[in-house]
């Protein structure tokens, strides 16, 4: 995960938004340190009682995972 504060990249925008209008390009280099460990996790799914889907929370569940939540 990149983080970065909401400040910091409103203030990235608005340069890169500013050296566009003035016809410049702008190369943003970004380094990186990587951790890789096994983790043990737990999702936290709540939903209301009465079982609307557009009331639903997930949290710490990785969605994106092609087998599925709580997958690793």
């Amino acid at each position: 995960m990149i983080e970065m504060s909401a400040e910091a990249g409103a203030a990235l925008v608005d340069y890169i938004e500013a050296e566009a209008e003035a016809g410049h390009q702008v190369t943003l280099t970004v380094t990186t340190t990587t951790v890789s460990e096994v983790r043990e996790f737990e999702n936290v799914i709540a939903q209301t009682t009465t079982c609307r889907t557009d009331r639903v929370v997930v949290s710490g569940a990785h969605l994106d995972r092609d087998r599925g939540p709580g997958h690793q």
